[in-house]
């Protein structure tokens, strides 16, 4: 308890100091198109697999495309190290057949939206769904990649330096879990 009311304390500190040293610095994290930028889920299906499939509770999704994305935004996307897209095709679980990972934006049942991230595999009769994950907030922007050890990532951001890593455990995907050095 004692280090995290440090580490809390430590951030704060940091934080307030930045914005007054460097105002200019807060001013360009909070114009940053993809922390304002939300998206009206339309649509009932996903590549022919229809919500009520993936998630019951759906009323509405669709994926995110470049050309949803706000004018003059396009060249955050062209990245040196790293290949951003809202839609992957590949093998995740290396069974020889491709899978297709996708984020985008939802609205339930009960009227609640958010974002997520799903992996539809082929099947016998088209996509079938191989994994979901999903968080009820702002239908916000998020991307994902392929990393150099060959799994997905996913981030709502483009200089936050954060993001999760989703693999193949054997038999189901599940988050990567990274120790975390605060001093570091």
């Amino acid at each position: 308890m004692r280090y995290e009311l440090k580490l809390k304390t430590l951030t704060i500190t940091c934080a307030l100091s930045l914005s007054i040293l460097f105002p200019s610095l807060v001013q360009a994290q909070s114009d940053a198109w993809w922390l304002n930028a939300t998206f009206e889920p339309i649509g009932n299906t996903i590549n022919g697999v229809s919500i009520s499939q993936i998630d019951s509770n759906w009323s509405n999704a669709m994926v995110l495309t470049i050309e949803m994305m706000p004018e003059g935004s396009k060249e955050d996307f062209n990245h040196d190290e790293i290949d951003y897209n809202f839609s992957i095709e590949h093998d995740f679980n290396n069974d020889g057949q491709m899978d297709l990972a996708q984020v985008g934006v939802f609205r339930n049942t009960q009227k609640e939206s958010g974002i997520f991230l799903l992996i539809l595999t082929e099947g016998s009769n088209g996509y079938e769904v191989a994994f979901l994950s999903q968080s009820i907030t702002e239908p916000s922007f998020s991307v994902i990649w392929i990393n150099d050890e060959n799994k997905l990532n996913v981030n709502n951001c483009f200089d936050c330096g954060h993001h999760s890593t989703l693999e193949w455990k054997g038999d189901y995907y599940g988050w990567v879990e990274y120790e975390f050095d605060p001093y570091e």
